[in-house]
């Protein structure tokens, strides 16, 4: 069971799996809010308030934690074109990992 916890709610997220529940949230996000109404209802705005919560929390931040950025980043996930942009970058964006020296992999090759 413990390892359904870690897949629904990770700890750290690695690019493939970043990509994934990226798509997975940005198809759910068009799903909601495909059906053209004039009032949507407080179901429907709980999904989506859900649904953001869950990108910036357990998406976002993870991928933050495994690139050892600060989680105040995680903010700019609920500014609207900041959020994709912010999700491009950490896609992107290789890790750094400390080596026994106290060196980032990025300083040892220079």
């Amino acid at each position: 069971m413990n390892w359904l916890k870690q897949f629904i709610f990770p700890r750290r997220l690695h690019r493939f799996a970043f990509l994934l529940r990226y798509l997975l949230v940005v198809v759910a996000a068009g799903v909601l809010g495909s059906v053209e109404k004039t009032s949507y209802s407080i179901s429907e705005w709980m999904g989506g308030i859900l649904l953001l919560t869950y990108y910036a929390f357990f998406v976002v931040l993870p991928r933050l934690r495994d690139l050892n950025m600060s989680g105040w980043w995680t903010i700019a996930a609920f500014v609207p074109i900041v959020g994709g942009v912010l999700g491009i970058i950490l896609f992107f964006r290789a890790p750094t990992y400390l080596n026994t020296h106290g060196v980032t992999r990025c300083e040892a090759s220079t």
